[in-house]
């Protein structure tokens, strides 16, 4: 039985603009392990989604309006023409 492959394959680029979100998220869990505590309360979601990325509440809610009107679509970058 063959073994499922992972969505991501090793030696593939990660670009500039993803490593910066990444670096963004490990700074805000490094925070949160120091203060022993949440940066934002679980309930303030958009404010925690917005947080870990290093993005504005403004582009969290465009992002979640757009994944609930187009699901299929989300990763499609707007006025981009396929």
């Amino acid at each position: 039985m063959e073994q499922p492959r992972s969505t991501r394959r090793r030696g593939q680029v990660i670009h500039s603009r993803e490593r910066k979100i990444i670096k963004n998220i490990i700074e805000c869990c490094d925070e949160e392990a120091r203060n022993k505590r949440l940066i934002a309360s679980l309930r303030q979601t958009t404010s925690r989604a917005a947080k870990y990325p290093g993005v504005s509440n403004e582009n969290v809610i465009r992002i979640r309006k757009m994944a609930s009107e187009r699901p299929d679509d989300i990763e499609i970058t707007p006025g981009k023409k396929s």
